[in-house]
């Protein structure tokens, strides 16, 4: 196992202190199998892609896309609620500039609009949640709820992007027919369903179910976002890493998992020669720790609408306070 150089922030770790930690080096034995359960259950409630055309079909066509020179009349007035409410963290300089909507302050609204429909054709579902705060959203809430003037306004201008076509010609046809042609997607209802227990361990409601029937997949991707919160979807989480991913089977010492040589600092937990022993009672919640470290950072990742594939390439973990002081984080 390669060494991991422990540094960054401190988060939270089921109320108790815990550290987000960057690593150097290749990928960890710990998180190797965690890669495609979760990530396939959160693919499986999307009921579709989220740009609205059917993904078992690809059509012929000559055009390849291109930036749009014009927008809906509607852009103005959405436009007018962003700027400076969302811009002043999404932009190249802001607390946002990490996230996949980044706006060009001081640019033109052609530019911008550009910006908001590219994320609108992929993360539709986002841009209606996150100004109303959920799943969760350092902003806080500018646009209050989904009744509001804004989300409304927003809510009308996302079909329009989405469904308007700016394109040059390539003059290279485009296949006519997809290995995915005879795949049914399920029912947005259907999907509900299951998202419903899967999330929030209920069936859906009357007006859940009703807002999925008059909204269809915008809707339905903004109702299952609003289960992935709350104690249920702990536990969720907890079921999947403990049961799925097999987390109490974890080899954590030894050459399988932690060594002395690689973590030094820790060698009193790791059966290094001529260093004192930690007591069993300590062992063993190293071990505990250990076991639970790639739970807590797929909680995070969820938690914090971060990239699933961050379990095997990000370059940070989550760990406790015992984890911290034996494998030498530098926390702030």
């Amino acid at each position: 196992m390669a060494v991991r150089h422990l540094a960054q922030t401190t988060r939270t770790w089921a109320g108790r202190s815990a550290r987000t930690a960057v690593l150097g080096g290749t990928q960890r034995s710990l998180v190797l199998v965690f890669n495609g359960v979760l990530m396939a259950v959160l693919a499986a409630c999307g009921g579709g892609n989220s740009s609205g055309s059917d993904p078992s079909i690809s059509t012929t066509t000559d055009n390849t896309p291109a930036a749009c020179t014009s927008f809906p009349a509607d852009f103005n007035t959405v436009w007018k609620d962003m700027d400076p409410t969302c811009t002043g963290c999404h932009n190249s300089g802001g607390l946002a500039n990490s996230s996949k909507l980044v706006f060009a302050v001081g640019g033109s609204d052609i530019d911008n609009y550009n910006v908001l429909r590219d994320y609108a054709k992929t993360s539709s579902d986002l841009l209606m949640s996150k100004p109303i705060g959920l799943p969760s959203h350092a902003g806080g809430k500018p646009y209050g709820d989904a009744n509001s003037q804004q989300s409304k306004n927003l809510a009308a201008l996302i079909p329009q992007m989405v469904s308007q076509v700016c394109t040059v010609s390539s003059g290279t046809p485009a296949p006519t027919a997809s290995l995915l042609q005879s795949v049914a997607l399920m029912s947005d209802q259907t999907t509900l369903a299951k998202a419903s227990v899967l999330f929030a361990a209920r069936n859906p409601t009357a007006s859940d179910a009703e807002a999925v029937r008059t909204g269809g997949e915008a809707a339905l991707r903004q109702t299952i976002r609003s289960y992935m919160q709350g104690p249920a979807f702990e536990s969720f989480m907890y079921e999947v890493g403990d049961t799925f991913f097999l987390t109490p089977g974890v080899m954590v010492r030894g050459d399988m998992g932690y060594n002395f040589r690689d973590w030094p600092l820790a060698g009193s937990l790791l059966d290094a020669p001529d260093v004192a022993q930690a007591e069993g009672a300590v062992k063993n919640r190293f071990d505990a720790s250990a076991r639970r470290e790639p739970i807590e950072l797929m909680r995070y990742i969820v938690r914090n609408d971060l990239p699933y594939t961050d379990m095997v390439a990000g370059n940070y973990t989550v760990v406790n306070g015992l984890m911290a002081e034996f494998l030498g984080a530098q926390v702030d």
